[in-house]
């Protein structure tokens, strides 16, 4: 998945800072714990039921996590 040449440096940067923060296992994936963990974080709190949701629309691939080229693809543009 190529990233798009339409989001600029500073947008990528920022990107690769947000994903890096909420991947808090640093396996280059973000987990549906860690992505209800950020959402809490945020005050936005959802239930697990919500979080699953949300990655799963988010995972292109289907494996369960969201991989920065996800998330890129998916929320930056």
């Amino acid at each position: 998945m190529a990233l798009s040449a339409s989001l600029e440096s500073d947008d990528l940067n920022e990107a690769r800072i947000e994903f890096e923060a909420m991947d808090k296992d640093a396996s280059s994936s973000i987990s549906v714990k860690e992505f209800q963990q950020a959402i809490d974080r945020l005050g936005l709190g959802l239930s697990k039921e919500q979080a699953e949701a949300v990655v799963n629309t988010l995972d292109a691939d289907g494996n369960g996590e969201i991989v920065y080229e996800e998330f890129i693809d998916r929320l930056w543009r």
